[in-house]
């Protein structure tokens, strides 16, 4: 069986309106440009990198919780190991 093509797993997450939805309450909005600005940069993403952030916040929010612990962990760990 092939793998999937971004555009694929995009409909599989819900497409790519919901996708853009999830990810806009997901993500830190450091340059603090309010809602619908992010989710209109969000919006201009291929699917790939789409596809790639979703992951990467899920996996962090599965073993961290937030950015915030998954900052606390790099530190304790930067400190431990001298």
């Amino acid at each position: 069986m092939a793998a999937k093509s971004p555009l694929q797993k995009v409909k599989d997450n819900g497409g790519r309106e919901k996708l853009v939805s999830d990810l806009t309450g997901m993500v830190d909005d450091l340059r603090d440009e309010g809602a619908t600005a992010l989710t209109s940069r969000l919006s201009r993403l291929s699917n790939k990198k789409l596809i790639r952030l979703y992951e990467i916040e899920n996996k962090v929010r599965e073993k961290f919780g937030d950015r915030a612990k998954l900052g606390d962990h790099i530190i304790e760990v930067r400190t431990t190991a001298g």
